[in-house]
């Protein structure tokens, strides 16, 4: 999220295998790959988000190199009540 250039960058997903612990991992295609540009209205409600639900640092697999896999902390935007990820499903 870039509040200043008004845009949110597409690097990762969080991607839920059946079966495996959730994970970030790369897009599903090259052109999945993106900045978009944050409507007005799209940067008040998350400005709003985060100033209720600040984001939390959560243990999570990377699978973005998918030879390697690593746990890392990674700041979560959208989590559940206990602080888990959000299905994405």
């Amino acid at each position: 999220m870039d509040f200043l250039r008004r845009t949110a960058a597409v690097r990762q997903q969080l991607l839920a295998l059946s079966g495996e612990p959730m994970c970030v991992a790369p897009p599903k295609t090259a052109t999945s790959h993106r900045v978009n540009e944050l409507p007005e209205v799209a940067r008040l409600a998350l400005a709003r988000h985060i100033e209720l639900y600040a984001p939390a640092e959560r243990l999570i697999w990377d699978r973005t190199d998918p030879r390697k896999p690593v746990q890392r902390m990674a700041r979560l935007l959208f989590t559940t009540a206990s602080g888990a990820p959000v299905h994405p499903a």
